[in-house]
């Protein structure tokens, strides 16, 4: 297959390509070794007219809890890049999109049920509101598109969005945590979401919205100790996850302070994903965060 991907120079883009070329597809990579600016409507019909004899797009291109961004910021990359490349998939006759979404789209307060792909979203935060947009975009205007919603993923090298669920926030990394009677959490390998797309762009039949994680649920306790071993930590502090949840009910009832709410929510609350579907595809993932942190290098991002 000859298959665009956008975000090709990304945390997940990069693995992707290799992935694809090595099992003998042609990558088109948005953006190439020139800039591709996925907010320029011109730029990106250009782009895709120059390549529109591709069979399918997989689009990871966002932004993503950048400092100092604004929401219209993440609504002009993730809802109107979105929609730039679709209108331009569109004119050019390209109907396969894999549009890589967020599991942040689901209400962070959830609690209770393992979240499945028919629960009605609540998006909280610049960052997860515009996903949901870019969502309604391709929902819209894409005949069967997939859309898939990873929650936070990490790599043997790559472990930011992990150790934020272990380190105290604001401490830089220097106060780890183990909370006590936190519900499971999922999260979703780099590696996990490689194995999906691949599968994805080879059964065409595979449509709608798709939840990809693990086939694990992790105990934050479970997280910070194999996290605190890589890092060379021995210390923590226990704190019970009742009193963190109460406290990000009450930010919420603060105005201003919607940001640390939902903050404390994903570190003290929160609930797995419902991977049924994902379990019916019958793949072999990736193993376990620990396996694979295990096997990664001492300190990372």
């Amino acid at each position: 297959m000859k298959v665009g991907v956008t975000g090709a120079t990304g945390f997940v883009g990069t693995a992707l390509v290799e992935r694809l070329g090595s099992a003998g597809h042609r990558v088109v990579r948005f953006p190439s070794r020139a800039h591709l600016d996925i907010r320029d409507a011109g730029e990106v019909t250009h782009f895709v007219r120059l390549h529109s004899d591709l069979d399918a797009v997989v689009h990871l291109a966002g932004l993503a809890h950048s400092p100092g961004s604004t929401e219209q910021d993440h609504d002009d990359v993730n809802r109107g890049g979105t929609a730039n490349l679709v209108a331009a998939m569109t004119r050019e006759g390209i109907g396969r999109l894999i549009h890589v979404s967020t599991a942040n789209v689901y209400d962070p307060a959830h609690t209770g049920a393992p979240i499945a792909e028919t629960v009605p979203i609540a998006p909280r935060g610049p960052y997860a509101r515009s996903k949901a947009a870019a969502e309604e975009v391709v929902r819209a205007h894409v005949a069967s598109p997939l859309v898939l919603r990873p929650p936070s993923m990490y790599a043997e090298d790559w472990l930011l969005n992990v150790r934020k669920r272990v380190y105290m926030p604001g401490t830089g990394g220097r106060l780890g945590i183990r909370i006590s009677h936190r519900p499971a959490v999922s999260l979703c390998a780099r590696s996990t979401l490689v194995r999906v797309v691949e599968h994805a762009l080879a059964t065409p039949k595979l449509v709608g919205i798709l939840n990809v994680a693990d086939l694990y649920t992790y105990r934050q306790i479970d997280l910070a100790d194999a996290v605190f071993a890589v890092d060379g930590r021995t210390a923590s502090v226990p704190l019970p996850g009742t009193i963190g949840r109460a406290a990000a009910g009450l930010a919420g009832l603060v105005p201003g302070l919607a940001r640390v709410s939902t903050n404390l929510h994903k570190l003290f609350g929160g609930a797995p994903l419902d991977l049924t579907r994902l379990r019916s595809l019958g793949l072999d993932l990736p193993a376990r965060f620990d396996e694979i942190v295990a096997s990664g290098p001492t300190r990372s991002g």
